[in-house]
């Protein structure tokens, strides 16, 4: 059986009728009758399955606890219904945060940096973010539990609509006094002779490094993250490569590394942004993307300055 609720009519009949403690100043108070107003609130009554009213005789009533404990919930909800409809300026009303879905070799290199980018939008633009492989990220979106993804191209993405955000360039990793530490870039084939480190098949990464940097599927699969591959790079395991968006935070996190850019021309993955093409929030995303681009422009720009 379908729930039937009180109208928004009923709830501010009762806060007038709280507030007054008469039939007649409430009634005064919402233009209306005195037989409206009663009957209204006799219609809640037997709506809610409480007394609202004790009606000592004609001209006088008592308002019960209950009343004056639903009419201050009814009189938020009437406060929150003003900021919906009576206001203008849509900027007001609440909004519902974008539920959005990073893979995990995007969201703790992307987020520190871009979180306080969005609390200081105005209105803040309200993310609930988490971390999913590119398979559960694409099918969370396609399912509408997720919003918005943001993953690595190339990988399948079906139907979705794609919004291109950035090129992430890679850079080969290194311990301190490697015999490539010297050097100031590197290709494909400075790197046929070492041992390199991959992440586990699950992550799109081992994939993009091997297919975009054509080099060989016989390498090591070692760490579930990339801070596990930075920790066997740096106790001297191996070399890995790993994407720019990754580098200031790694740099940071181990000293013992030497990051070189590798080279090969149009060696990069393509950061993207994936939403359904039907959703009706497409400029918010739009604003996102904007937001993300504008980031690493100025992250660039400010490392080319240096």
């Amino acid at each position: 059986m379908a729930a039937h609720y009180p109208s928004f009519k009923q709830l501010h009949y009762l806060v007038a009728l709280v507030r007054t403690g008469h039939f007649g100043q409430a009634a005064e108070q919402c233009f209306v009758t005195q037989s409206t107003m009663s009957t209204s609130i006799a219609e809640l009554e037997t709506l809610l399955g409480v007394q609202l009213v004790e009606r000592i005789n004609k001209r006088n009533i008592i308002i019960t606890a209950e009343a004056k404990r639903l009419a201050a919930d009814a009189e938020q909800l009437l406060i929150l219904a003003d900021r919906w409809i009576a206001s203008p300026d849509s900027n007001h009303r609440p909004i519902a945060a974008l539920k959005v879905g990073l893979i995990p070799t995007v969201a703790p290199f992307l987020l520190p940096r871009l979180l306080p980018v969005v609390h200081r939008q105005s209105p803040p633009l309200r993310l609930e973010n988490s971390e999913r492989p590119s398979s559960e990220l694409v099918q969370g979106v396609e399912s509408g539990a997720l919003d918005v993804g943001i993953l690595a191209l190339p990988f399948d993405t079906g139907k979705l609509h794609v919004v291109p955000l950035f090129a992430d360039r890679f850079y080969v990793a290194v311990p301190v006094g490697h015999a490539l530490a010297a050097a100031t870039s590197l290709t494909a084939s400075d790197l046929a002779e070492h041992r390199l480190l991959l992440l586990e098949k699950s992550h799109c990464l081992s994939g993009h490094t091997l297919a975009l940097c054509q080099l060989s599927t016989d390498n090591e699969v070692a760490g579930s993250s990339l801070y596990t591959l930075m920790q066997l790079v740096a106790n001297n395991q191996g070399i890995t490569l790993v994407p720019e968006l990754a580098v200031a935070t790694l740099s940071v996190v181990d000293s013992g590394l030497v990051f070189i850019e590798f080279s090969e021309p149009g060696r990069h993955r393509e950061v993207a942004l994936v939403m359904r093409a039907s959703w009706a929030e497409q400029d918010r995303v739009r604003h996102l993307a904007r937001l993300i681009r504008e980031l690493i422009a100025g992250t660039e720009s400010a490392a080319s300055s240096r």
